[in-house]
């Protein structure tokens, strides 16, 4: 028998434990299944490479059996300005795929933490 203790609605649960198999309701389910994102899709991310700072836009998150891996596309390419401006953007993204090992080392969620890494790099 599984225990309501085992539901990922458990804390705000109004049946909580007034279930002798917490499977017959209706609302449970198994936090051991429940998956949480390092972010969002469509959400940016900032890498630090070398001296420079990117913006990149989260456009794919894919499991493998090792790491999450994030698929994104950049957004700040300097030399393809002018064709951002005119709805270009499509035609020049630049694919790049990161891992969630990568976040807090060259990776970053916020523009603040990224700048704070260039900026102890230097």
């Amino acid at each position: 028998m599984t225990k309501c203790e085992k539901c990922y609605h458990n804390k705000v649960c109004i049946n909580g434990a007034n279930y002798k198999n917490a499977e017959s309701c209706i609302h449970f389910k198994d936090k051991d299944l429940i998956t949480e994102l390092p972010c969002k899709v469509g959400s940016y991310v900032y890498e630090v490479s070398g001296n420079e700072m990117y913006r990149l836009r989260v456009k794919q998150i894919v499991f493998s059996r090792y790491d999450t891996e994030i698929k994104s596309a950049s957004t700040d390419l300097e030399e393809f300005k002018d064709d951002f401006e005119n709805g270009e953007l499509e035609e020049y993204e630049d694919q790049i795929e990161f891992y969630t090992r990568d976040f807090g080392k060259n990776l970053f969620f916020t523009y603040e933490e990224a700048k704070a890494a260039l900026e102890e790099r230097e």
